[in-house]
């Protein structure tokens, strides 16, 4: 009885201790080398003092040699069924990077892209990328990657949104400072073939403090409208959501004229 006890706690032994070499994938005939981005996608504030961002690539199994994994920029017409929504400009970037190397030994590397920082926009762009290596197995969901990105506001970040009515050419707008200077401007904006209205993508932008003088002009001289119940509308915030300025394009005619201070 005891010879039975001790066999059967030394087949209980081997057993744990496969199960222990499987579940951290040593010595597991199975395993599969898997590689690719190491997120789905990243959203940055890039600041002037620190203009790059690294992007993490991995791969499951370390090996005793290098590995290069190739990407690109996903100018698909389609990326994971959703429509591509590349909307970044080449000079926004000192280098786009292609590929990064994973050293021996280790299972994830850095690919690092530079800005532009004098190019970028307080609005956010992005830019897609994809693998491109053909031959390897990869890993579908990091097979493609986003990058969300713009630059910091280290002083006052204001949005200004514009729903057009539909004779948007008509539309413009500019925001002077104390001195009478421009600082931001808008439109003309794109007609609309019927009487609607469209809201347009809003804009972001960096003002230091100080007084400033918001005016939306109409050249038709009849405000943004289209009809006594079609007509568009404007508005100025804050990044904590604070409204600076609103107004609808039926209460002027030529000029709008609004006042605002931050901070």
């Amino acid at each position: 009885m005891k010879k039975h006890l001790s066999y059967i706690i030394i087949a209980s032994l081997v057993f744990l201790s496969s199960c222990e070499k499987q579940d951290t994938g040593v010595d597991n005939i199975n395993n599969v080398q898997n590689f690719g981005f190491g997120r789905e996608s990243l959203s940055t504030k890039v600041d002037q003092s620190q203009a790059y961002i690294d992007i993490p690539f991995f791969k499951t199994i370390a090996t005793e040699e290098n590995q290069t994994i190739n990407f690109q920029i996903n100018n698909s017409a389609t990326i994971n069924g959703i429509a591509n929504d590349n909307s970044f400009s080449n000079s926004d970037f000192i280098n786009l990077p292609t590929s990064v190397t994973i050293p021996a030994g280790s299972k994830v590397a850095y690919a690092r892209i530079n800005f532009n920082h004098s190019n970028l926009a307080y609005s956010e762009k992005i830019i897609n990328f994809i693998l491109t290596n053909p031959t390897e197995t990869n890993n579908i969901s990091r097979r493609t990657f986003k990058l969300k990105y713009k630059a910091l506001c280290t002083l006052n970040e204001v949005s200004f949104s514009v729903t057009q009515d539909r004779y948007g050419s008509e539309t413009t707008w500019k925001i002077f400072d104390s001195n009478g200077s421009v600082v931001w401007s808008g439109g003309p904006y794109t007609d609309l073939s019927s009487n609607t209205t469209l809201v347009l993508p809003t804009q972001i932008n960096c003002l230091p403090n100080g007084n400033y003088t918001l005016k939306v002009y109409d050249a038709y001289g009849d405000g943004m409208v289209t009809s006594s119940s079609v007509y568009g509308k404007y508005e100025l915030k804050k990044s904590d959501g604070t409204t600076l300025v609103s107004g609808l394009g039926n209460a002027f005619t030529t000029v709008a004229t609004h006042t605002f201070s931050l901070p």
